[in-house]
């Protein structure tokens, strides 16, 4: 039978990547929508193209945040990977 070895500090790691990538991703759509939502004001108020773009703008907004929360359950993923791994082991390494 193989060992598998398991380095915590890895999980660790990977999951503050992955936070940070996340926060980043969140930040660019903040700022997208922003950009969207001055297009709308600054050149379309009214009219067709403005209620699509008013959709467009409010179906983009769910994605707010989405990164982030995404990155949250993986943090909370590896964190019991990692607590199962340390009681399946018994603390053998």
């Amino acid at each position: 039978m193989h060992d598998v070895i398991v380095t915590d500090e890895e999980y660790r790691n990977s999951a503050v990547s992955i936070v940070r990538t996340a926060n980043a991703i969140d930040t660019m759509i903040s700022r997208y929508l922003n950009i969207m939502n001055e297009a709308k004001n600054a050149g379309a108020v009214s009219g067709e193209i403005a209620n699509a773009l008013s959709s467009y703008i409010e179906y983009a907004s769910c994605l707010r945040n989405g990164a982030s929360q995404i990155a949250s359950y993986y943090g909370q993923v590896s964190r019991r990977f990692l607590t199962s791994i340390d009681s399946a082991d018994e603390y053998l390494y």
